[in-house]
């Protein structure tokens, strides 16, 4: 693949301008006003650049009214009666599915991989993209399967392992699929900072275009992952580029902490950016470690979720699928839903009404009927709450916490 070159004047900074701009309440320069004054701006900076801007001047210009660039907004988003119309309405292009063909990523969408330290999420990415290059024909393992998507390249932007561990991710990946790997990109950020992070990140999806983007540490393209407004910048990033350039973005992002150390049933995603990624991701999948083996959850999908798997590291160094995971009771996601439902009823030492359970279920997890009548069915099961001959049920245990 072309080595990036791009003629851009030295000091042309867009995304600078764009910050200092919103700060002092100025007039933001636009992209013409750059060409204007010779400094090439690529269309990937452009695009930063008023992500950045939008996000950081949205309280002081969101009671600003222009019907006319109202009108246009929605002009554009109308779903026309000629494209329900269309024959490829309905089609998704899937880079690739897990069991039960339950699409994992599809173009224009982003995933996201949730792990504390150790549960070798990297690997994880690498077993991922591998089974993608190899674009299924010769499969590694009978749980992927096929998509219907072209095979494109992978950008693989690393944040904080270093320069040697980035090395040995290509050299990994060569290991894996018999050196054939000119399609992957690999890329070492980890001295750069946050701010020309993202810029990197998103100049390099413009000249590459793949179909495939690993980002190895997504919270350190911000400076404060607990920041708002870089969280609400780092959602429009991946929303925005995957849409635009075609492509799938893989984020991996580090679990709080705090829920490890306090034991938690639930690991969310660290911060405001990890907040905001989970609420808008395809699919979250959450590694856990357990003993030599990593089991990967998927705690969210927009369709029907994939089965669960475990992978290891085998002889070679080299990670693998080992099949299904032991079945060991509830995920961590669902024992919470099946305390909180048990606590809902604690709440009606009367007895609670079916129909009024199952729609609190429903509000509180935005599940369909179906879901949320087999969640008390499996809370029930758990021994956690009990319907009687009234057709009421109970808490089995005290009042409500």
């Amino acid at each position: 693949m072309n080595e990036i070159s791009i003629n851009t004047p030295s000091g042309n900074d867009p995304m600078r301008a764009a910050m200092v701009a919103a700060q002092n309440g100025m007039e933001r320069p636009t992209a013409d006003q750059y060409a204007a004054d010779g400094q090439l701006v690529p269309e990937s900076l452009r695009l930063l650049h008023d992500i950045i801007t939008a996000a950081m001047t949205y309280e002081s210009s969101a009671d600003q009214v222009d019907p006319g660039a109202v009108m246009d907004i929605l002009t554009a988003g109308r779903i026309t009666p000629e494209e329900v119309d269309s024959d490829d309405c309905d089609e998704v292009p899937i880079l690739y599915a897990g069991s039960k063909d339950s699409p994992m990523m599809t173009l224009q969408n982003f995933s996201v991989i949730i792990g504390v330290p150790g549960t070798r999420k990297t690997f994880g990415c690498l077993l991922l993209v591998a089974e993608y290059l190899s674009a299924c024909s010769r499969p590694r393992s009978n749980y992927f399967l096929p998509g219907n998507a072209e095979p494109g390249c992978v950008l693989w932007i690393d944040t904080e392992q270093g320069r040697g561990r980035a090395r040995r991710i290509k050299r990994r990946m060569r290991r894996i699929l018999d050196n054939d790997a000119d399609l992957l990109e690999v890329f070492d950020l980890r001295e750069i900072d946050p701010p020309k992070r993202l810029q990197a990140c998103a100049l390099a999806i413009e000249h590459y275009r793949p179909s495939l983007v690993v980002i190895d540490g997504i919270a350190d393209l911000c400076n404060d992952p607990n920041s708002s407004v870089e969280g609400a910048i780092i959602q429009q990033f991946v929303m925005k580029f995957s849409s635009h350039y075609n492509c799938h973005i893989l984020t991996v992002i580090h679990a709080n902490l705090a829920d490890l150390l306090n034991g938690s049933k639930l690991l969310r995603p660290r911060g405001h950016a990890g907040s905001n990624l989970f609420r808008k991701t395809e699919t979250a999948m959450v590694f856990s470690a357990d003993g030599d083996m990593t089991k990967v959850s998927f705690e969210k999908a927009r369709g029907k979720c994939p089965e669960d798997f475990c992978f290891r590291i085998n002889d070679q160094g080299l990670p693998e699928v080992v099949g299904a995971p032991q079945d060991d009771g509830p995920t961590m996601r669902q024992q919470v839903r099946y305390d909180s439902i048990a606590n809902y009823c604690r709440q009606f030492p009367g007895g609670c009404r079916s129909t009024a359970l199952v729609r609190e279920v429903m509000r509180a997890y935005d599940m369909s009927e179906r879901t949320a009548k087999n969640d008390i069915k499996q809370t029930m099961a758990a021994g956690l709450i009990v319907k009687r001959d009234n057709g009421l049920y109970y808490a089995t245990d005290g009042a409500a916490t």
